[in-house]
């Protein structure tokens, strides 16, 4: 259908084949979230407990597309699933439950920058990064495959649709408000050398 809807756009602008070439070069990576539901994992959380977790969490994220996310968008995903108070303030409606039910499990313990500490122990070895116009694009060069802890798997997928779908134009830095996002920024810088 997204595919349906492009073509028409391109057919009223009347594109030719390079144009339309530009104009999706120019979208960020083609980031297929997927739409189905999931249930809360049942039985007692496991907490993973700091590193472990962010390390975990950041290639659940990096899975729930097929190609990863943007730099400021994975911030954002880290963001939504470590902190259940924003996630519920970004919730809507059809998801306030959802949220909920999973706030009250939600149980791990981060230290402060354990989203920049989990990219540098994966380092270039696991992690692609690679200039993606005014950002940077983080991929997994494994190929992408769940967390063997259900919840961490639960927290990604649950984080992702509450940040929606990818905006069209790429964003340069995250839109929930992340301290010390240009320090981080270096991190991945390093990693794409």
């Amino acid at each position: 259908m997204e595919q349906e809807l492009d073509d028409i756009v391109y057919g009223l602008y009347d594109l030719e084949a390079d144009e339309i070439k530009i104009v999706q070069e120019s979208q960020p990576p083609n980031a297929r979230i997927e739409n189905t539901e999931r249930p809360l994992p049942k039985g007692s959380r496991v907490t993973l407990g700091g590193v472990k977790y962010a390390i975990q969490l950041v290639q659940a994220l990096l899975a729930e597309t097929m190609d990863g996310l943007t730099w400021p968008r994975l911030v954002d995903a880290f963001t939504l699933a470590t902190q259940p108070h924003l996630m519920a303030q970004e919730a809507t409606s059809d998801d306030t439950l959802k949220v909920k039910a999973w706030a009250k499990r939600w149980n791990e313990n981060l230290p402060p920058g354990a989203l920049v500490t989990a990219i540098e122990q994966m380092g270039a070895a696991n992690l692609a990064v690679r200039k993606s116009g005014s950002t940077w694009h983080v991929s997994l060069k494994a190929k992408p495959q769940q967390s063997s802890a259900e919840d961490v798997n639960y927290d990604a997928w649950l984080a992702m649709r509450i940040l929606g779908p990818a905006p069209a134009i790429q964003l340069a830095t995250p839109t929930l408000s992340v301290i010390g996002f240009d320090d981080w920024t270096n991190t991945i810088k390093a990693l794409a050398a």
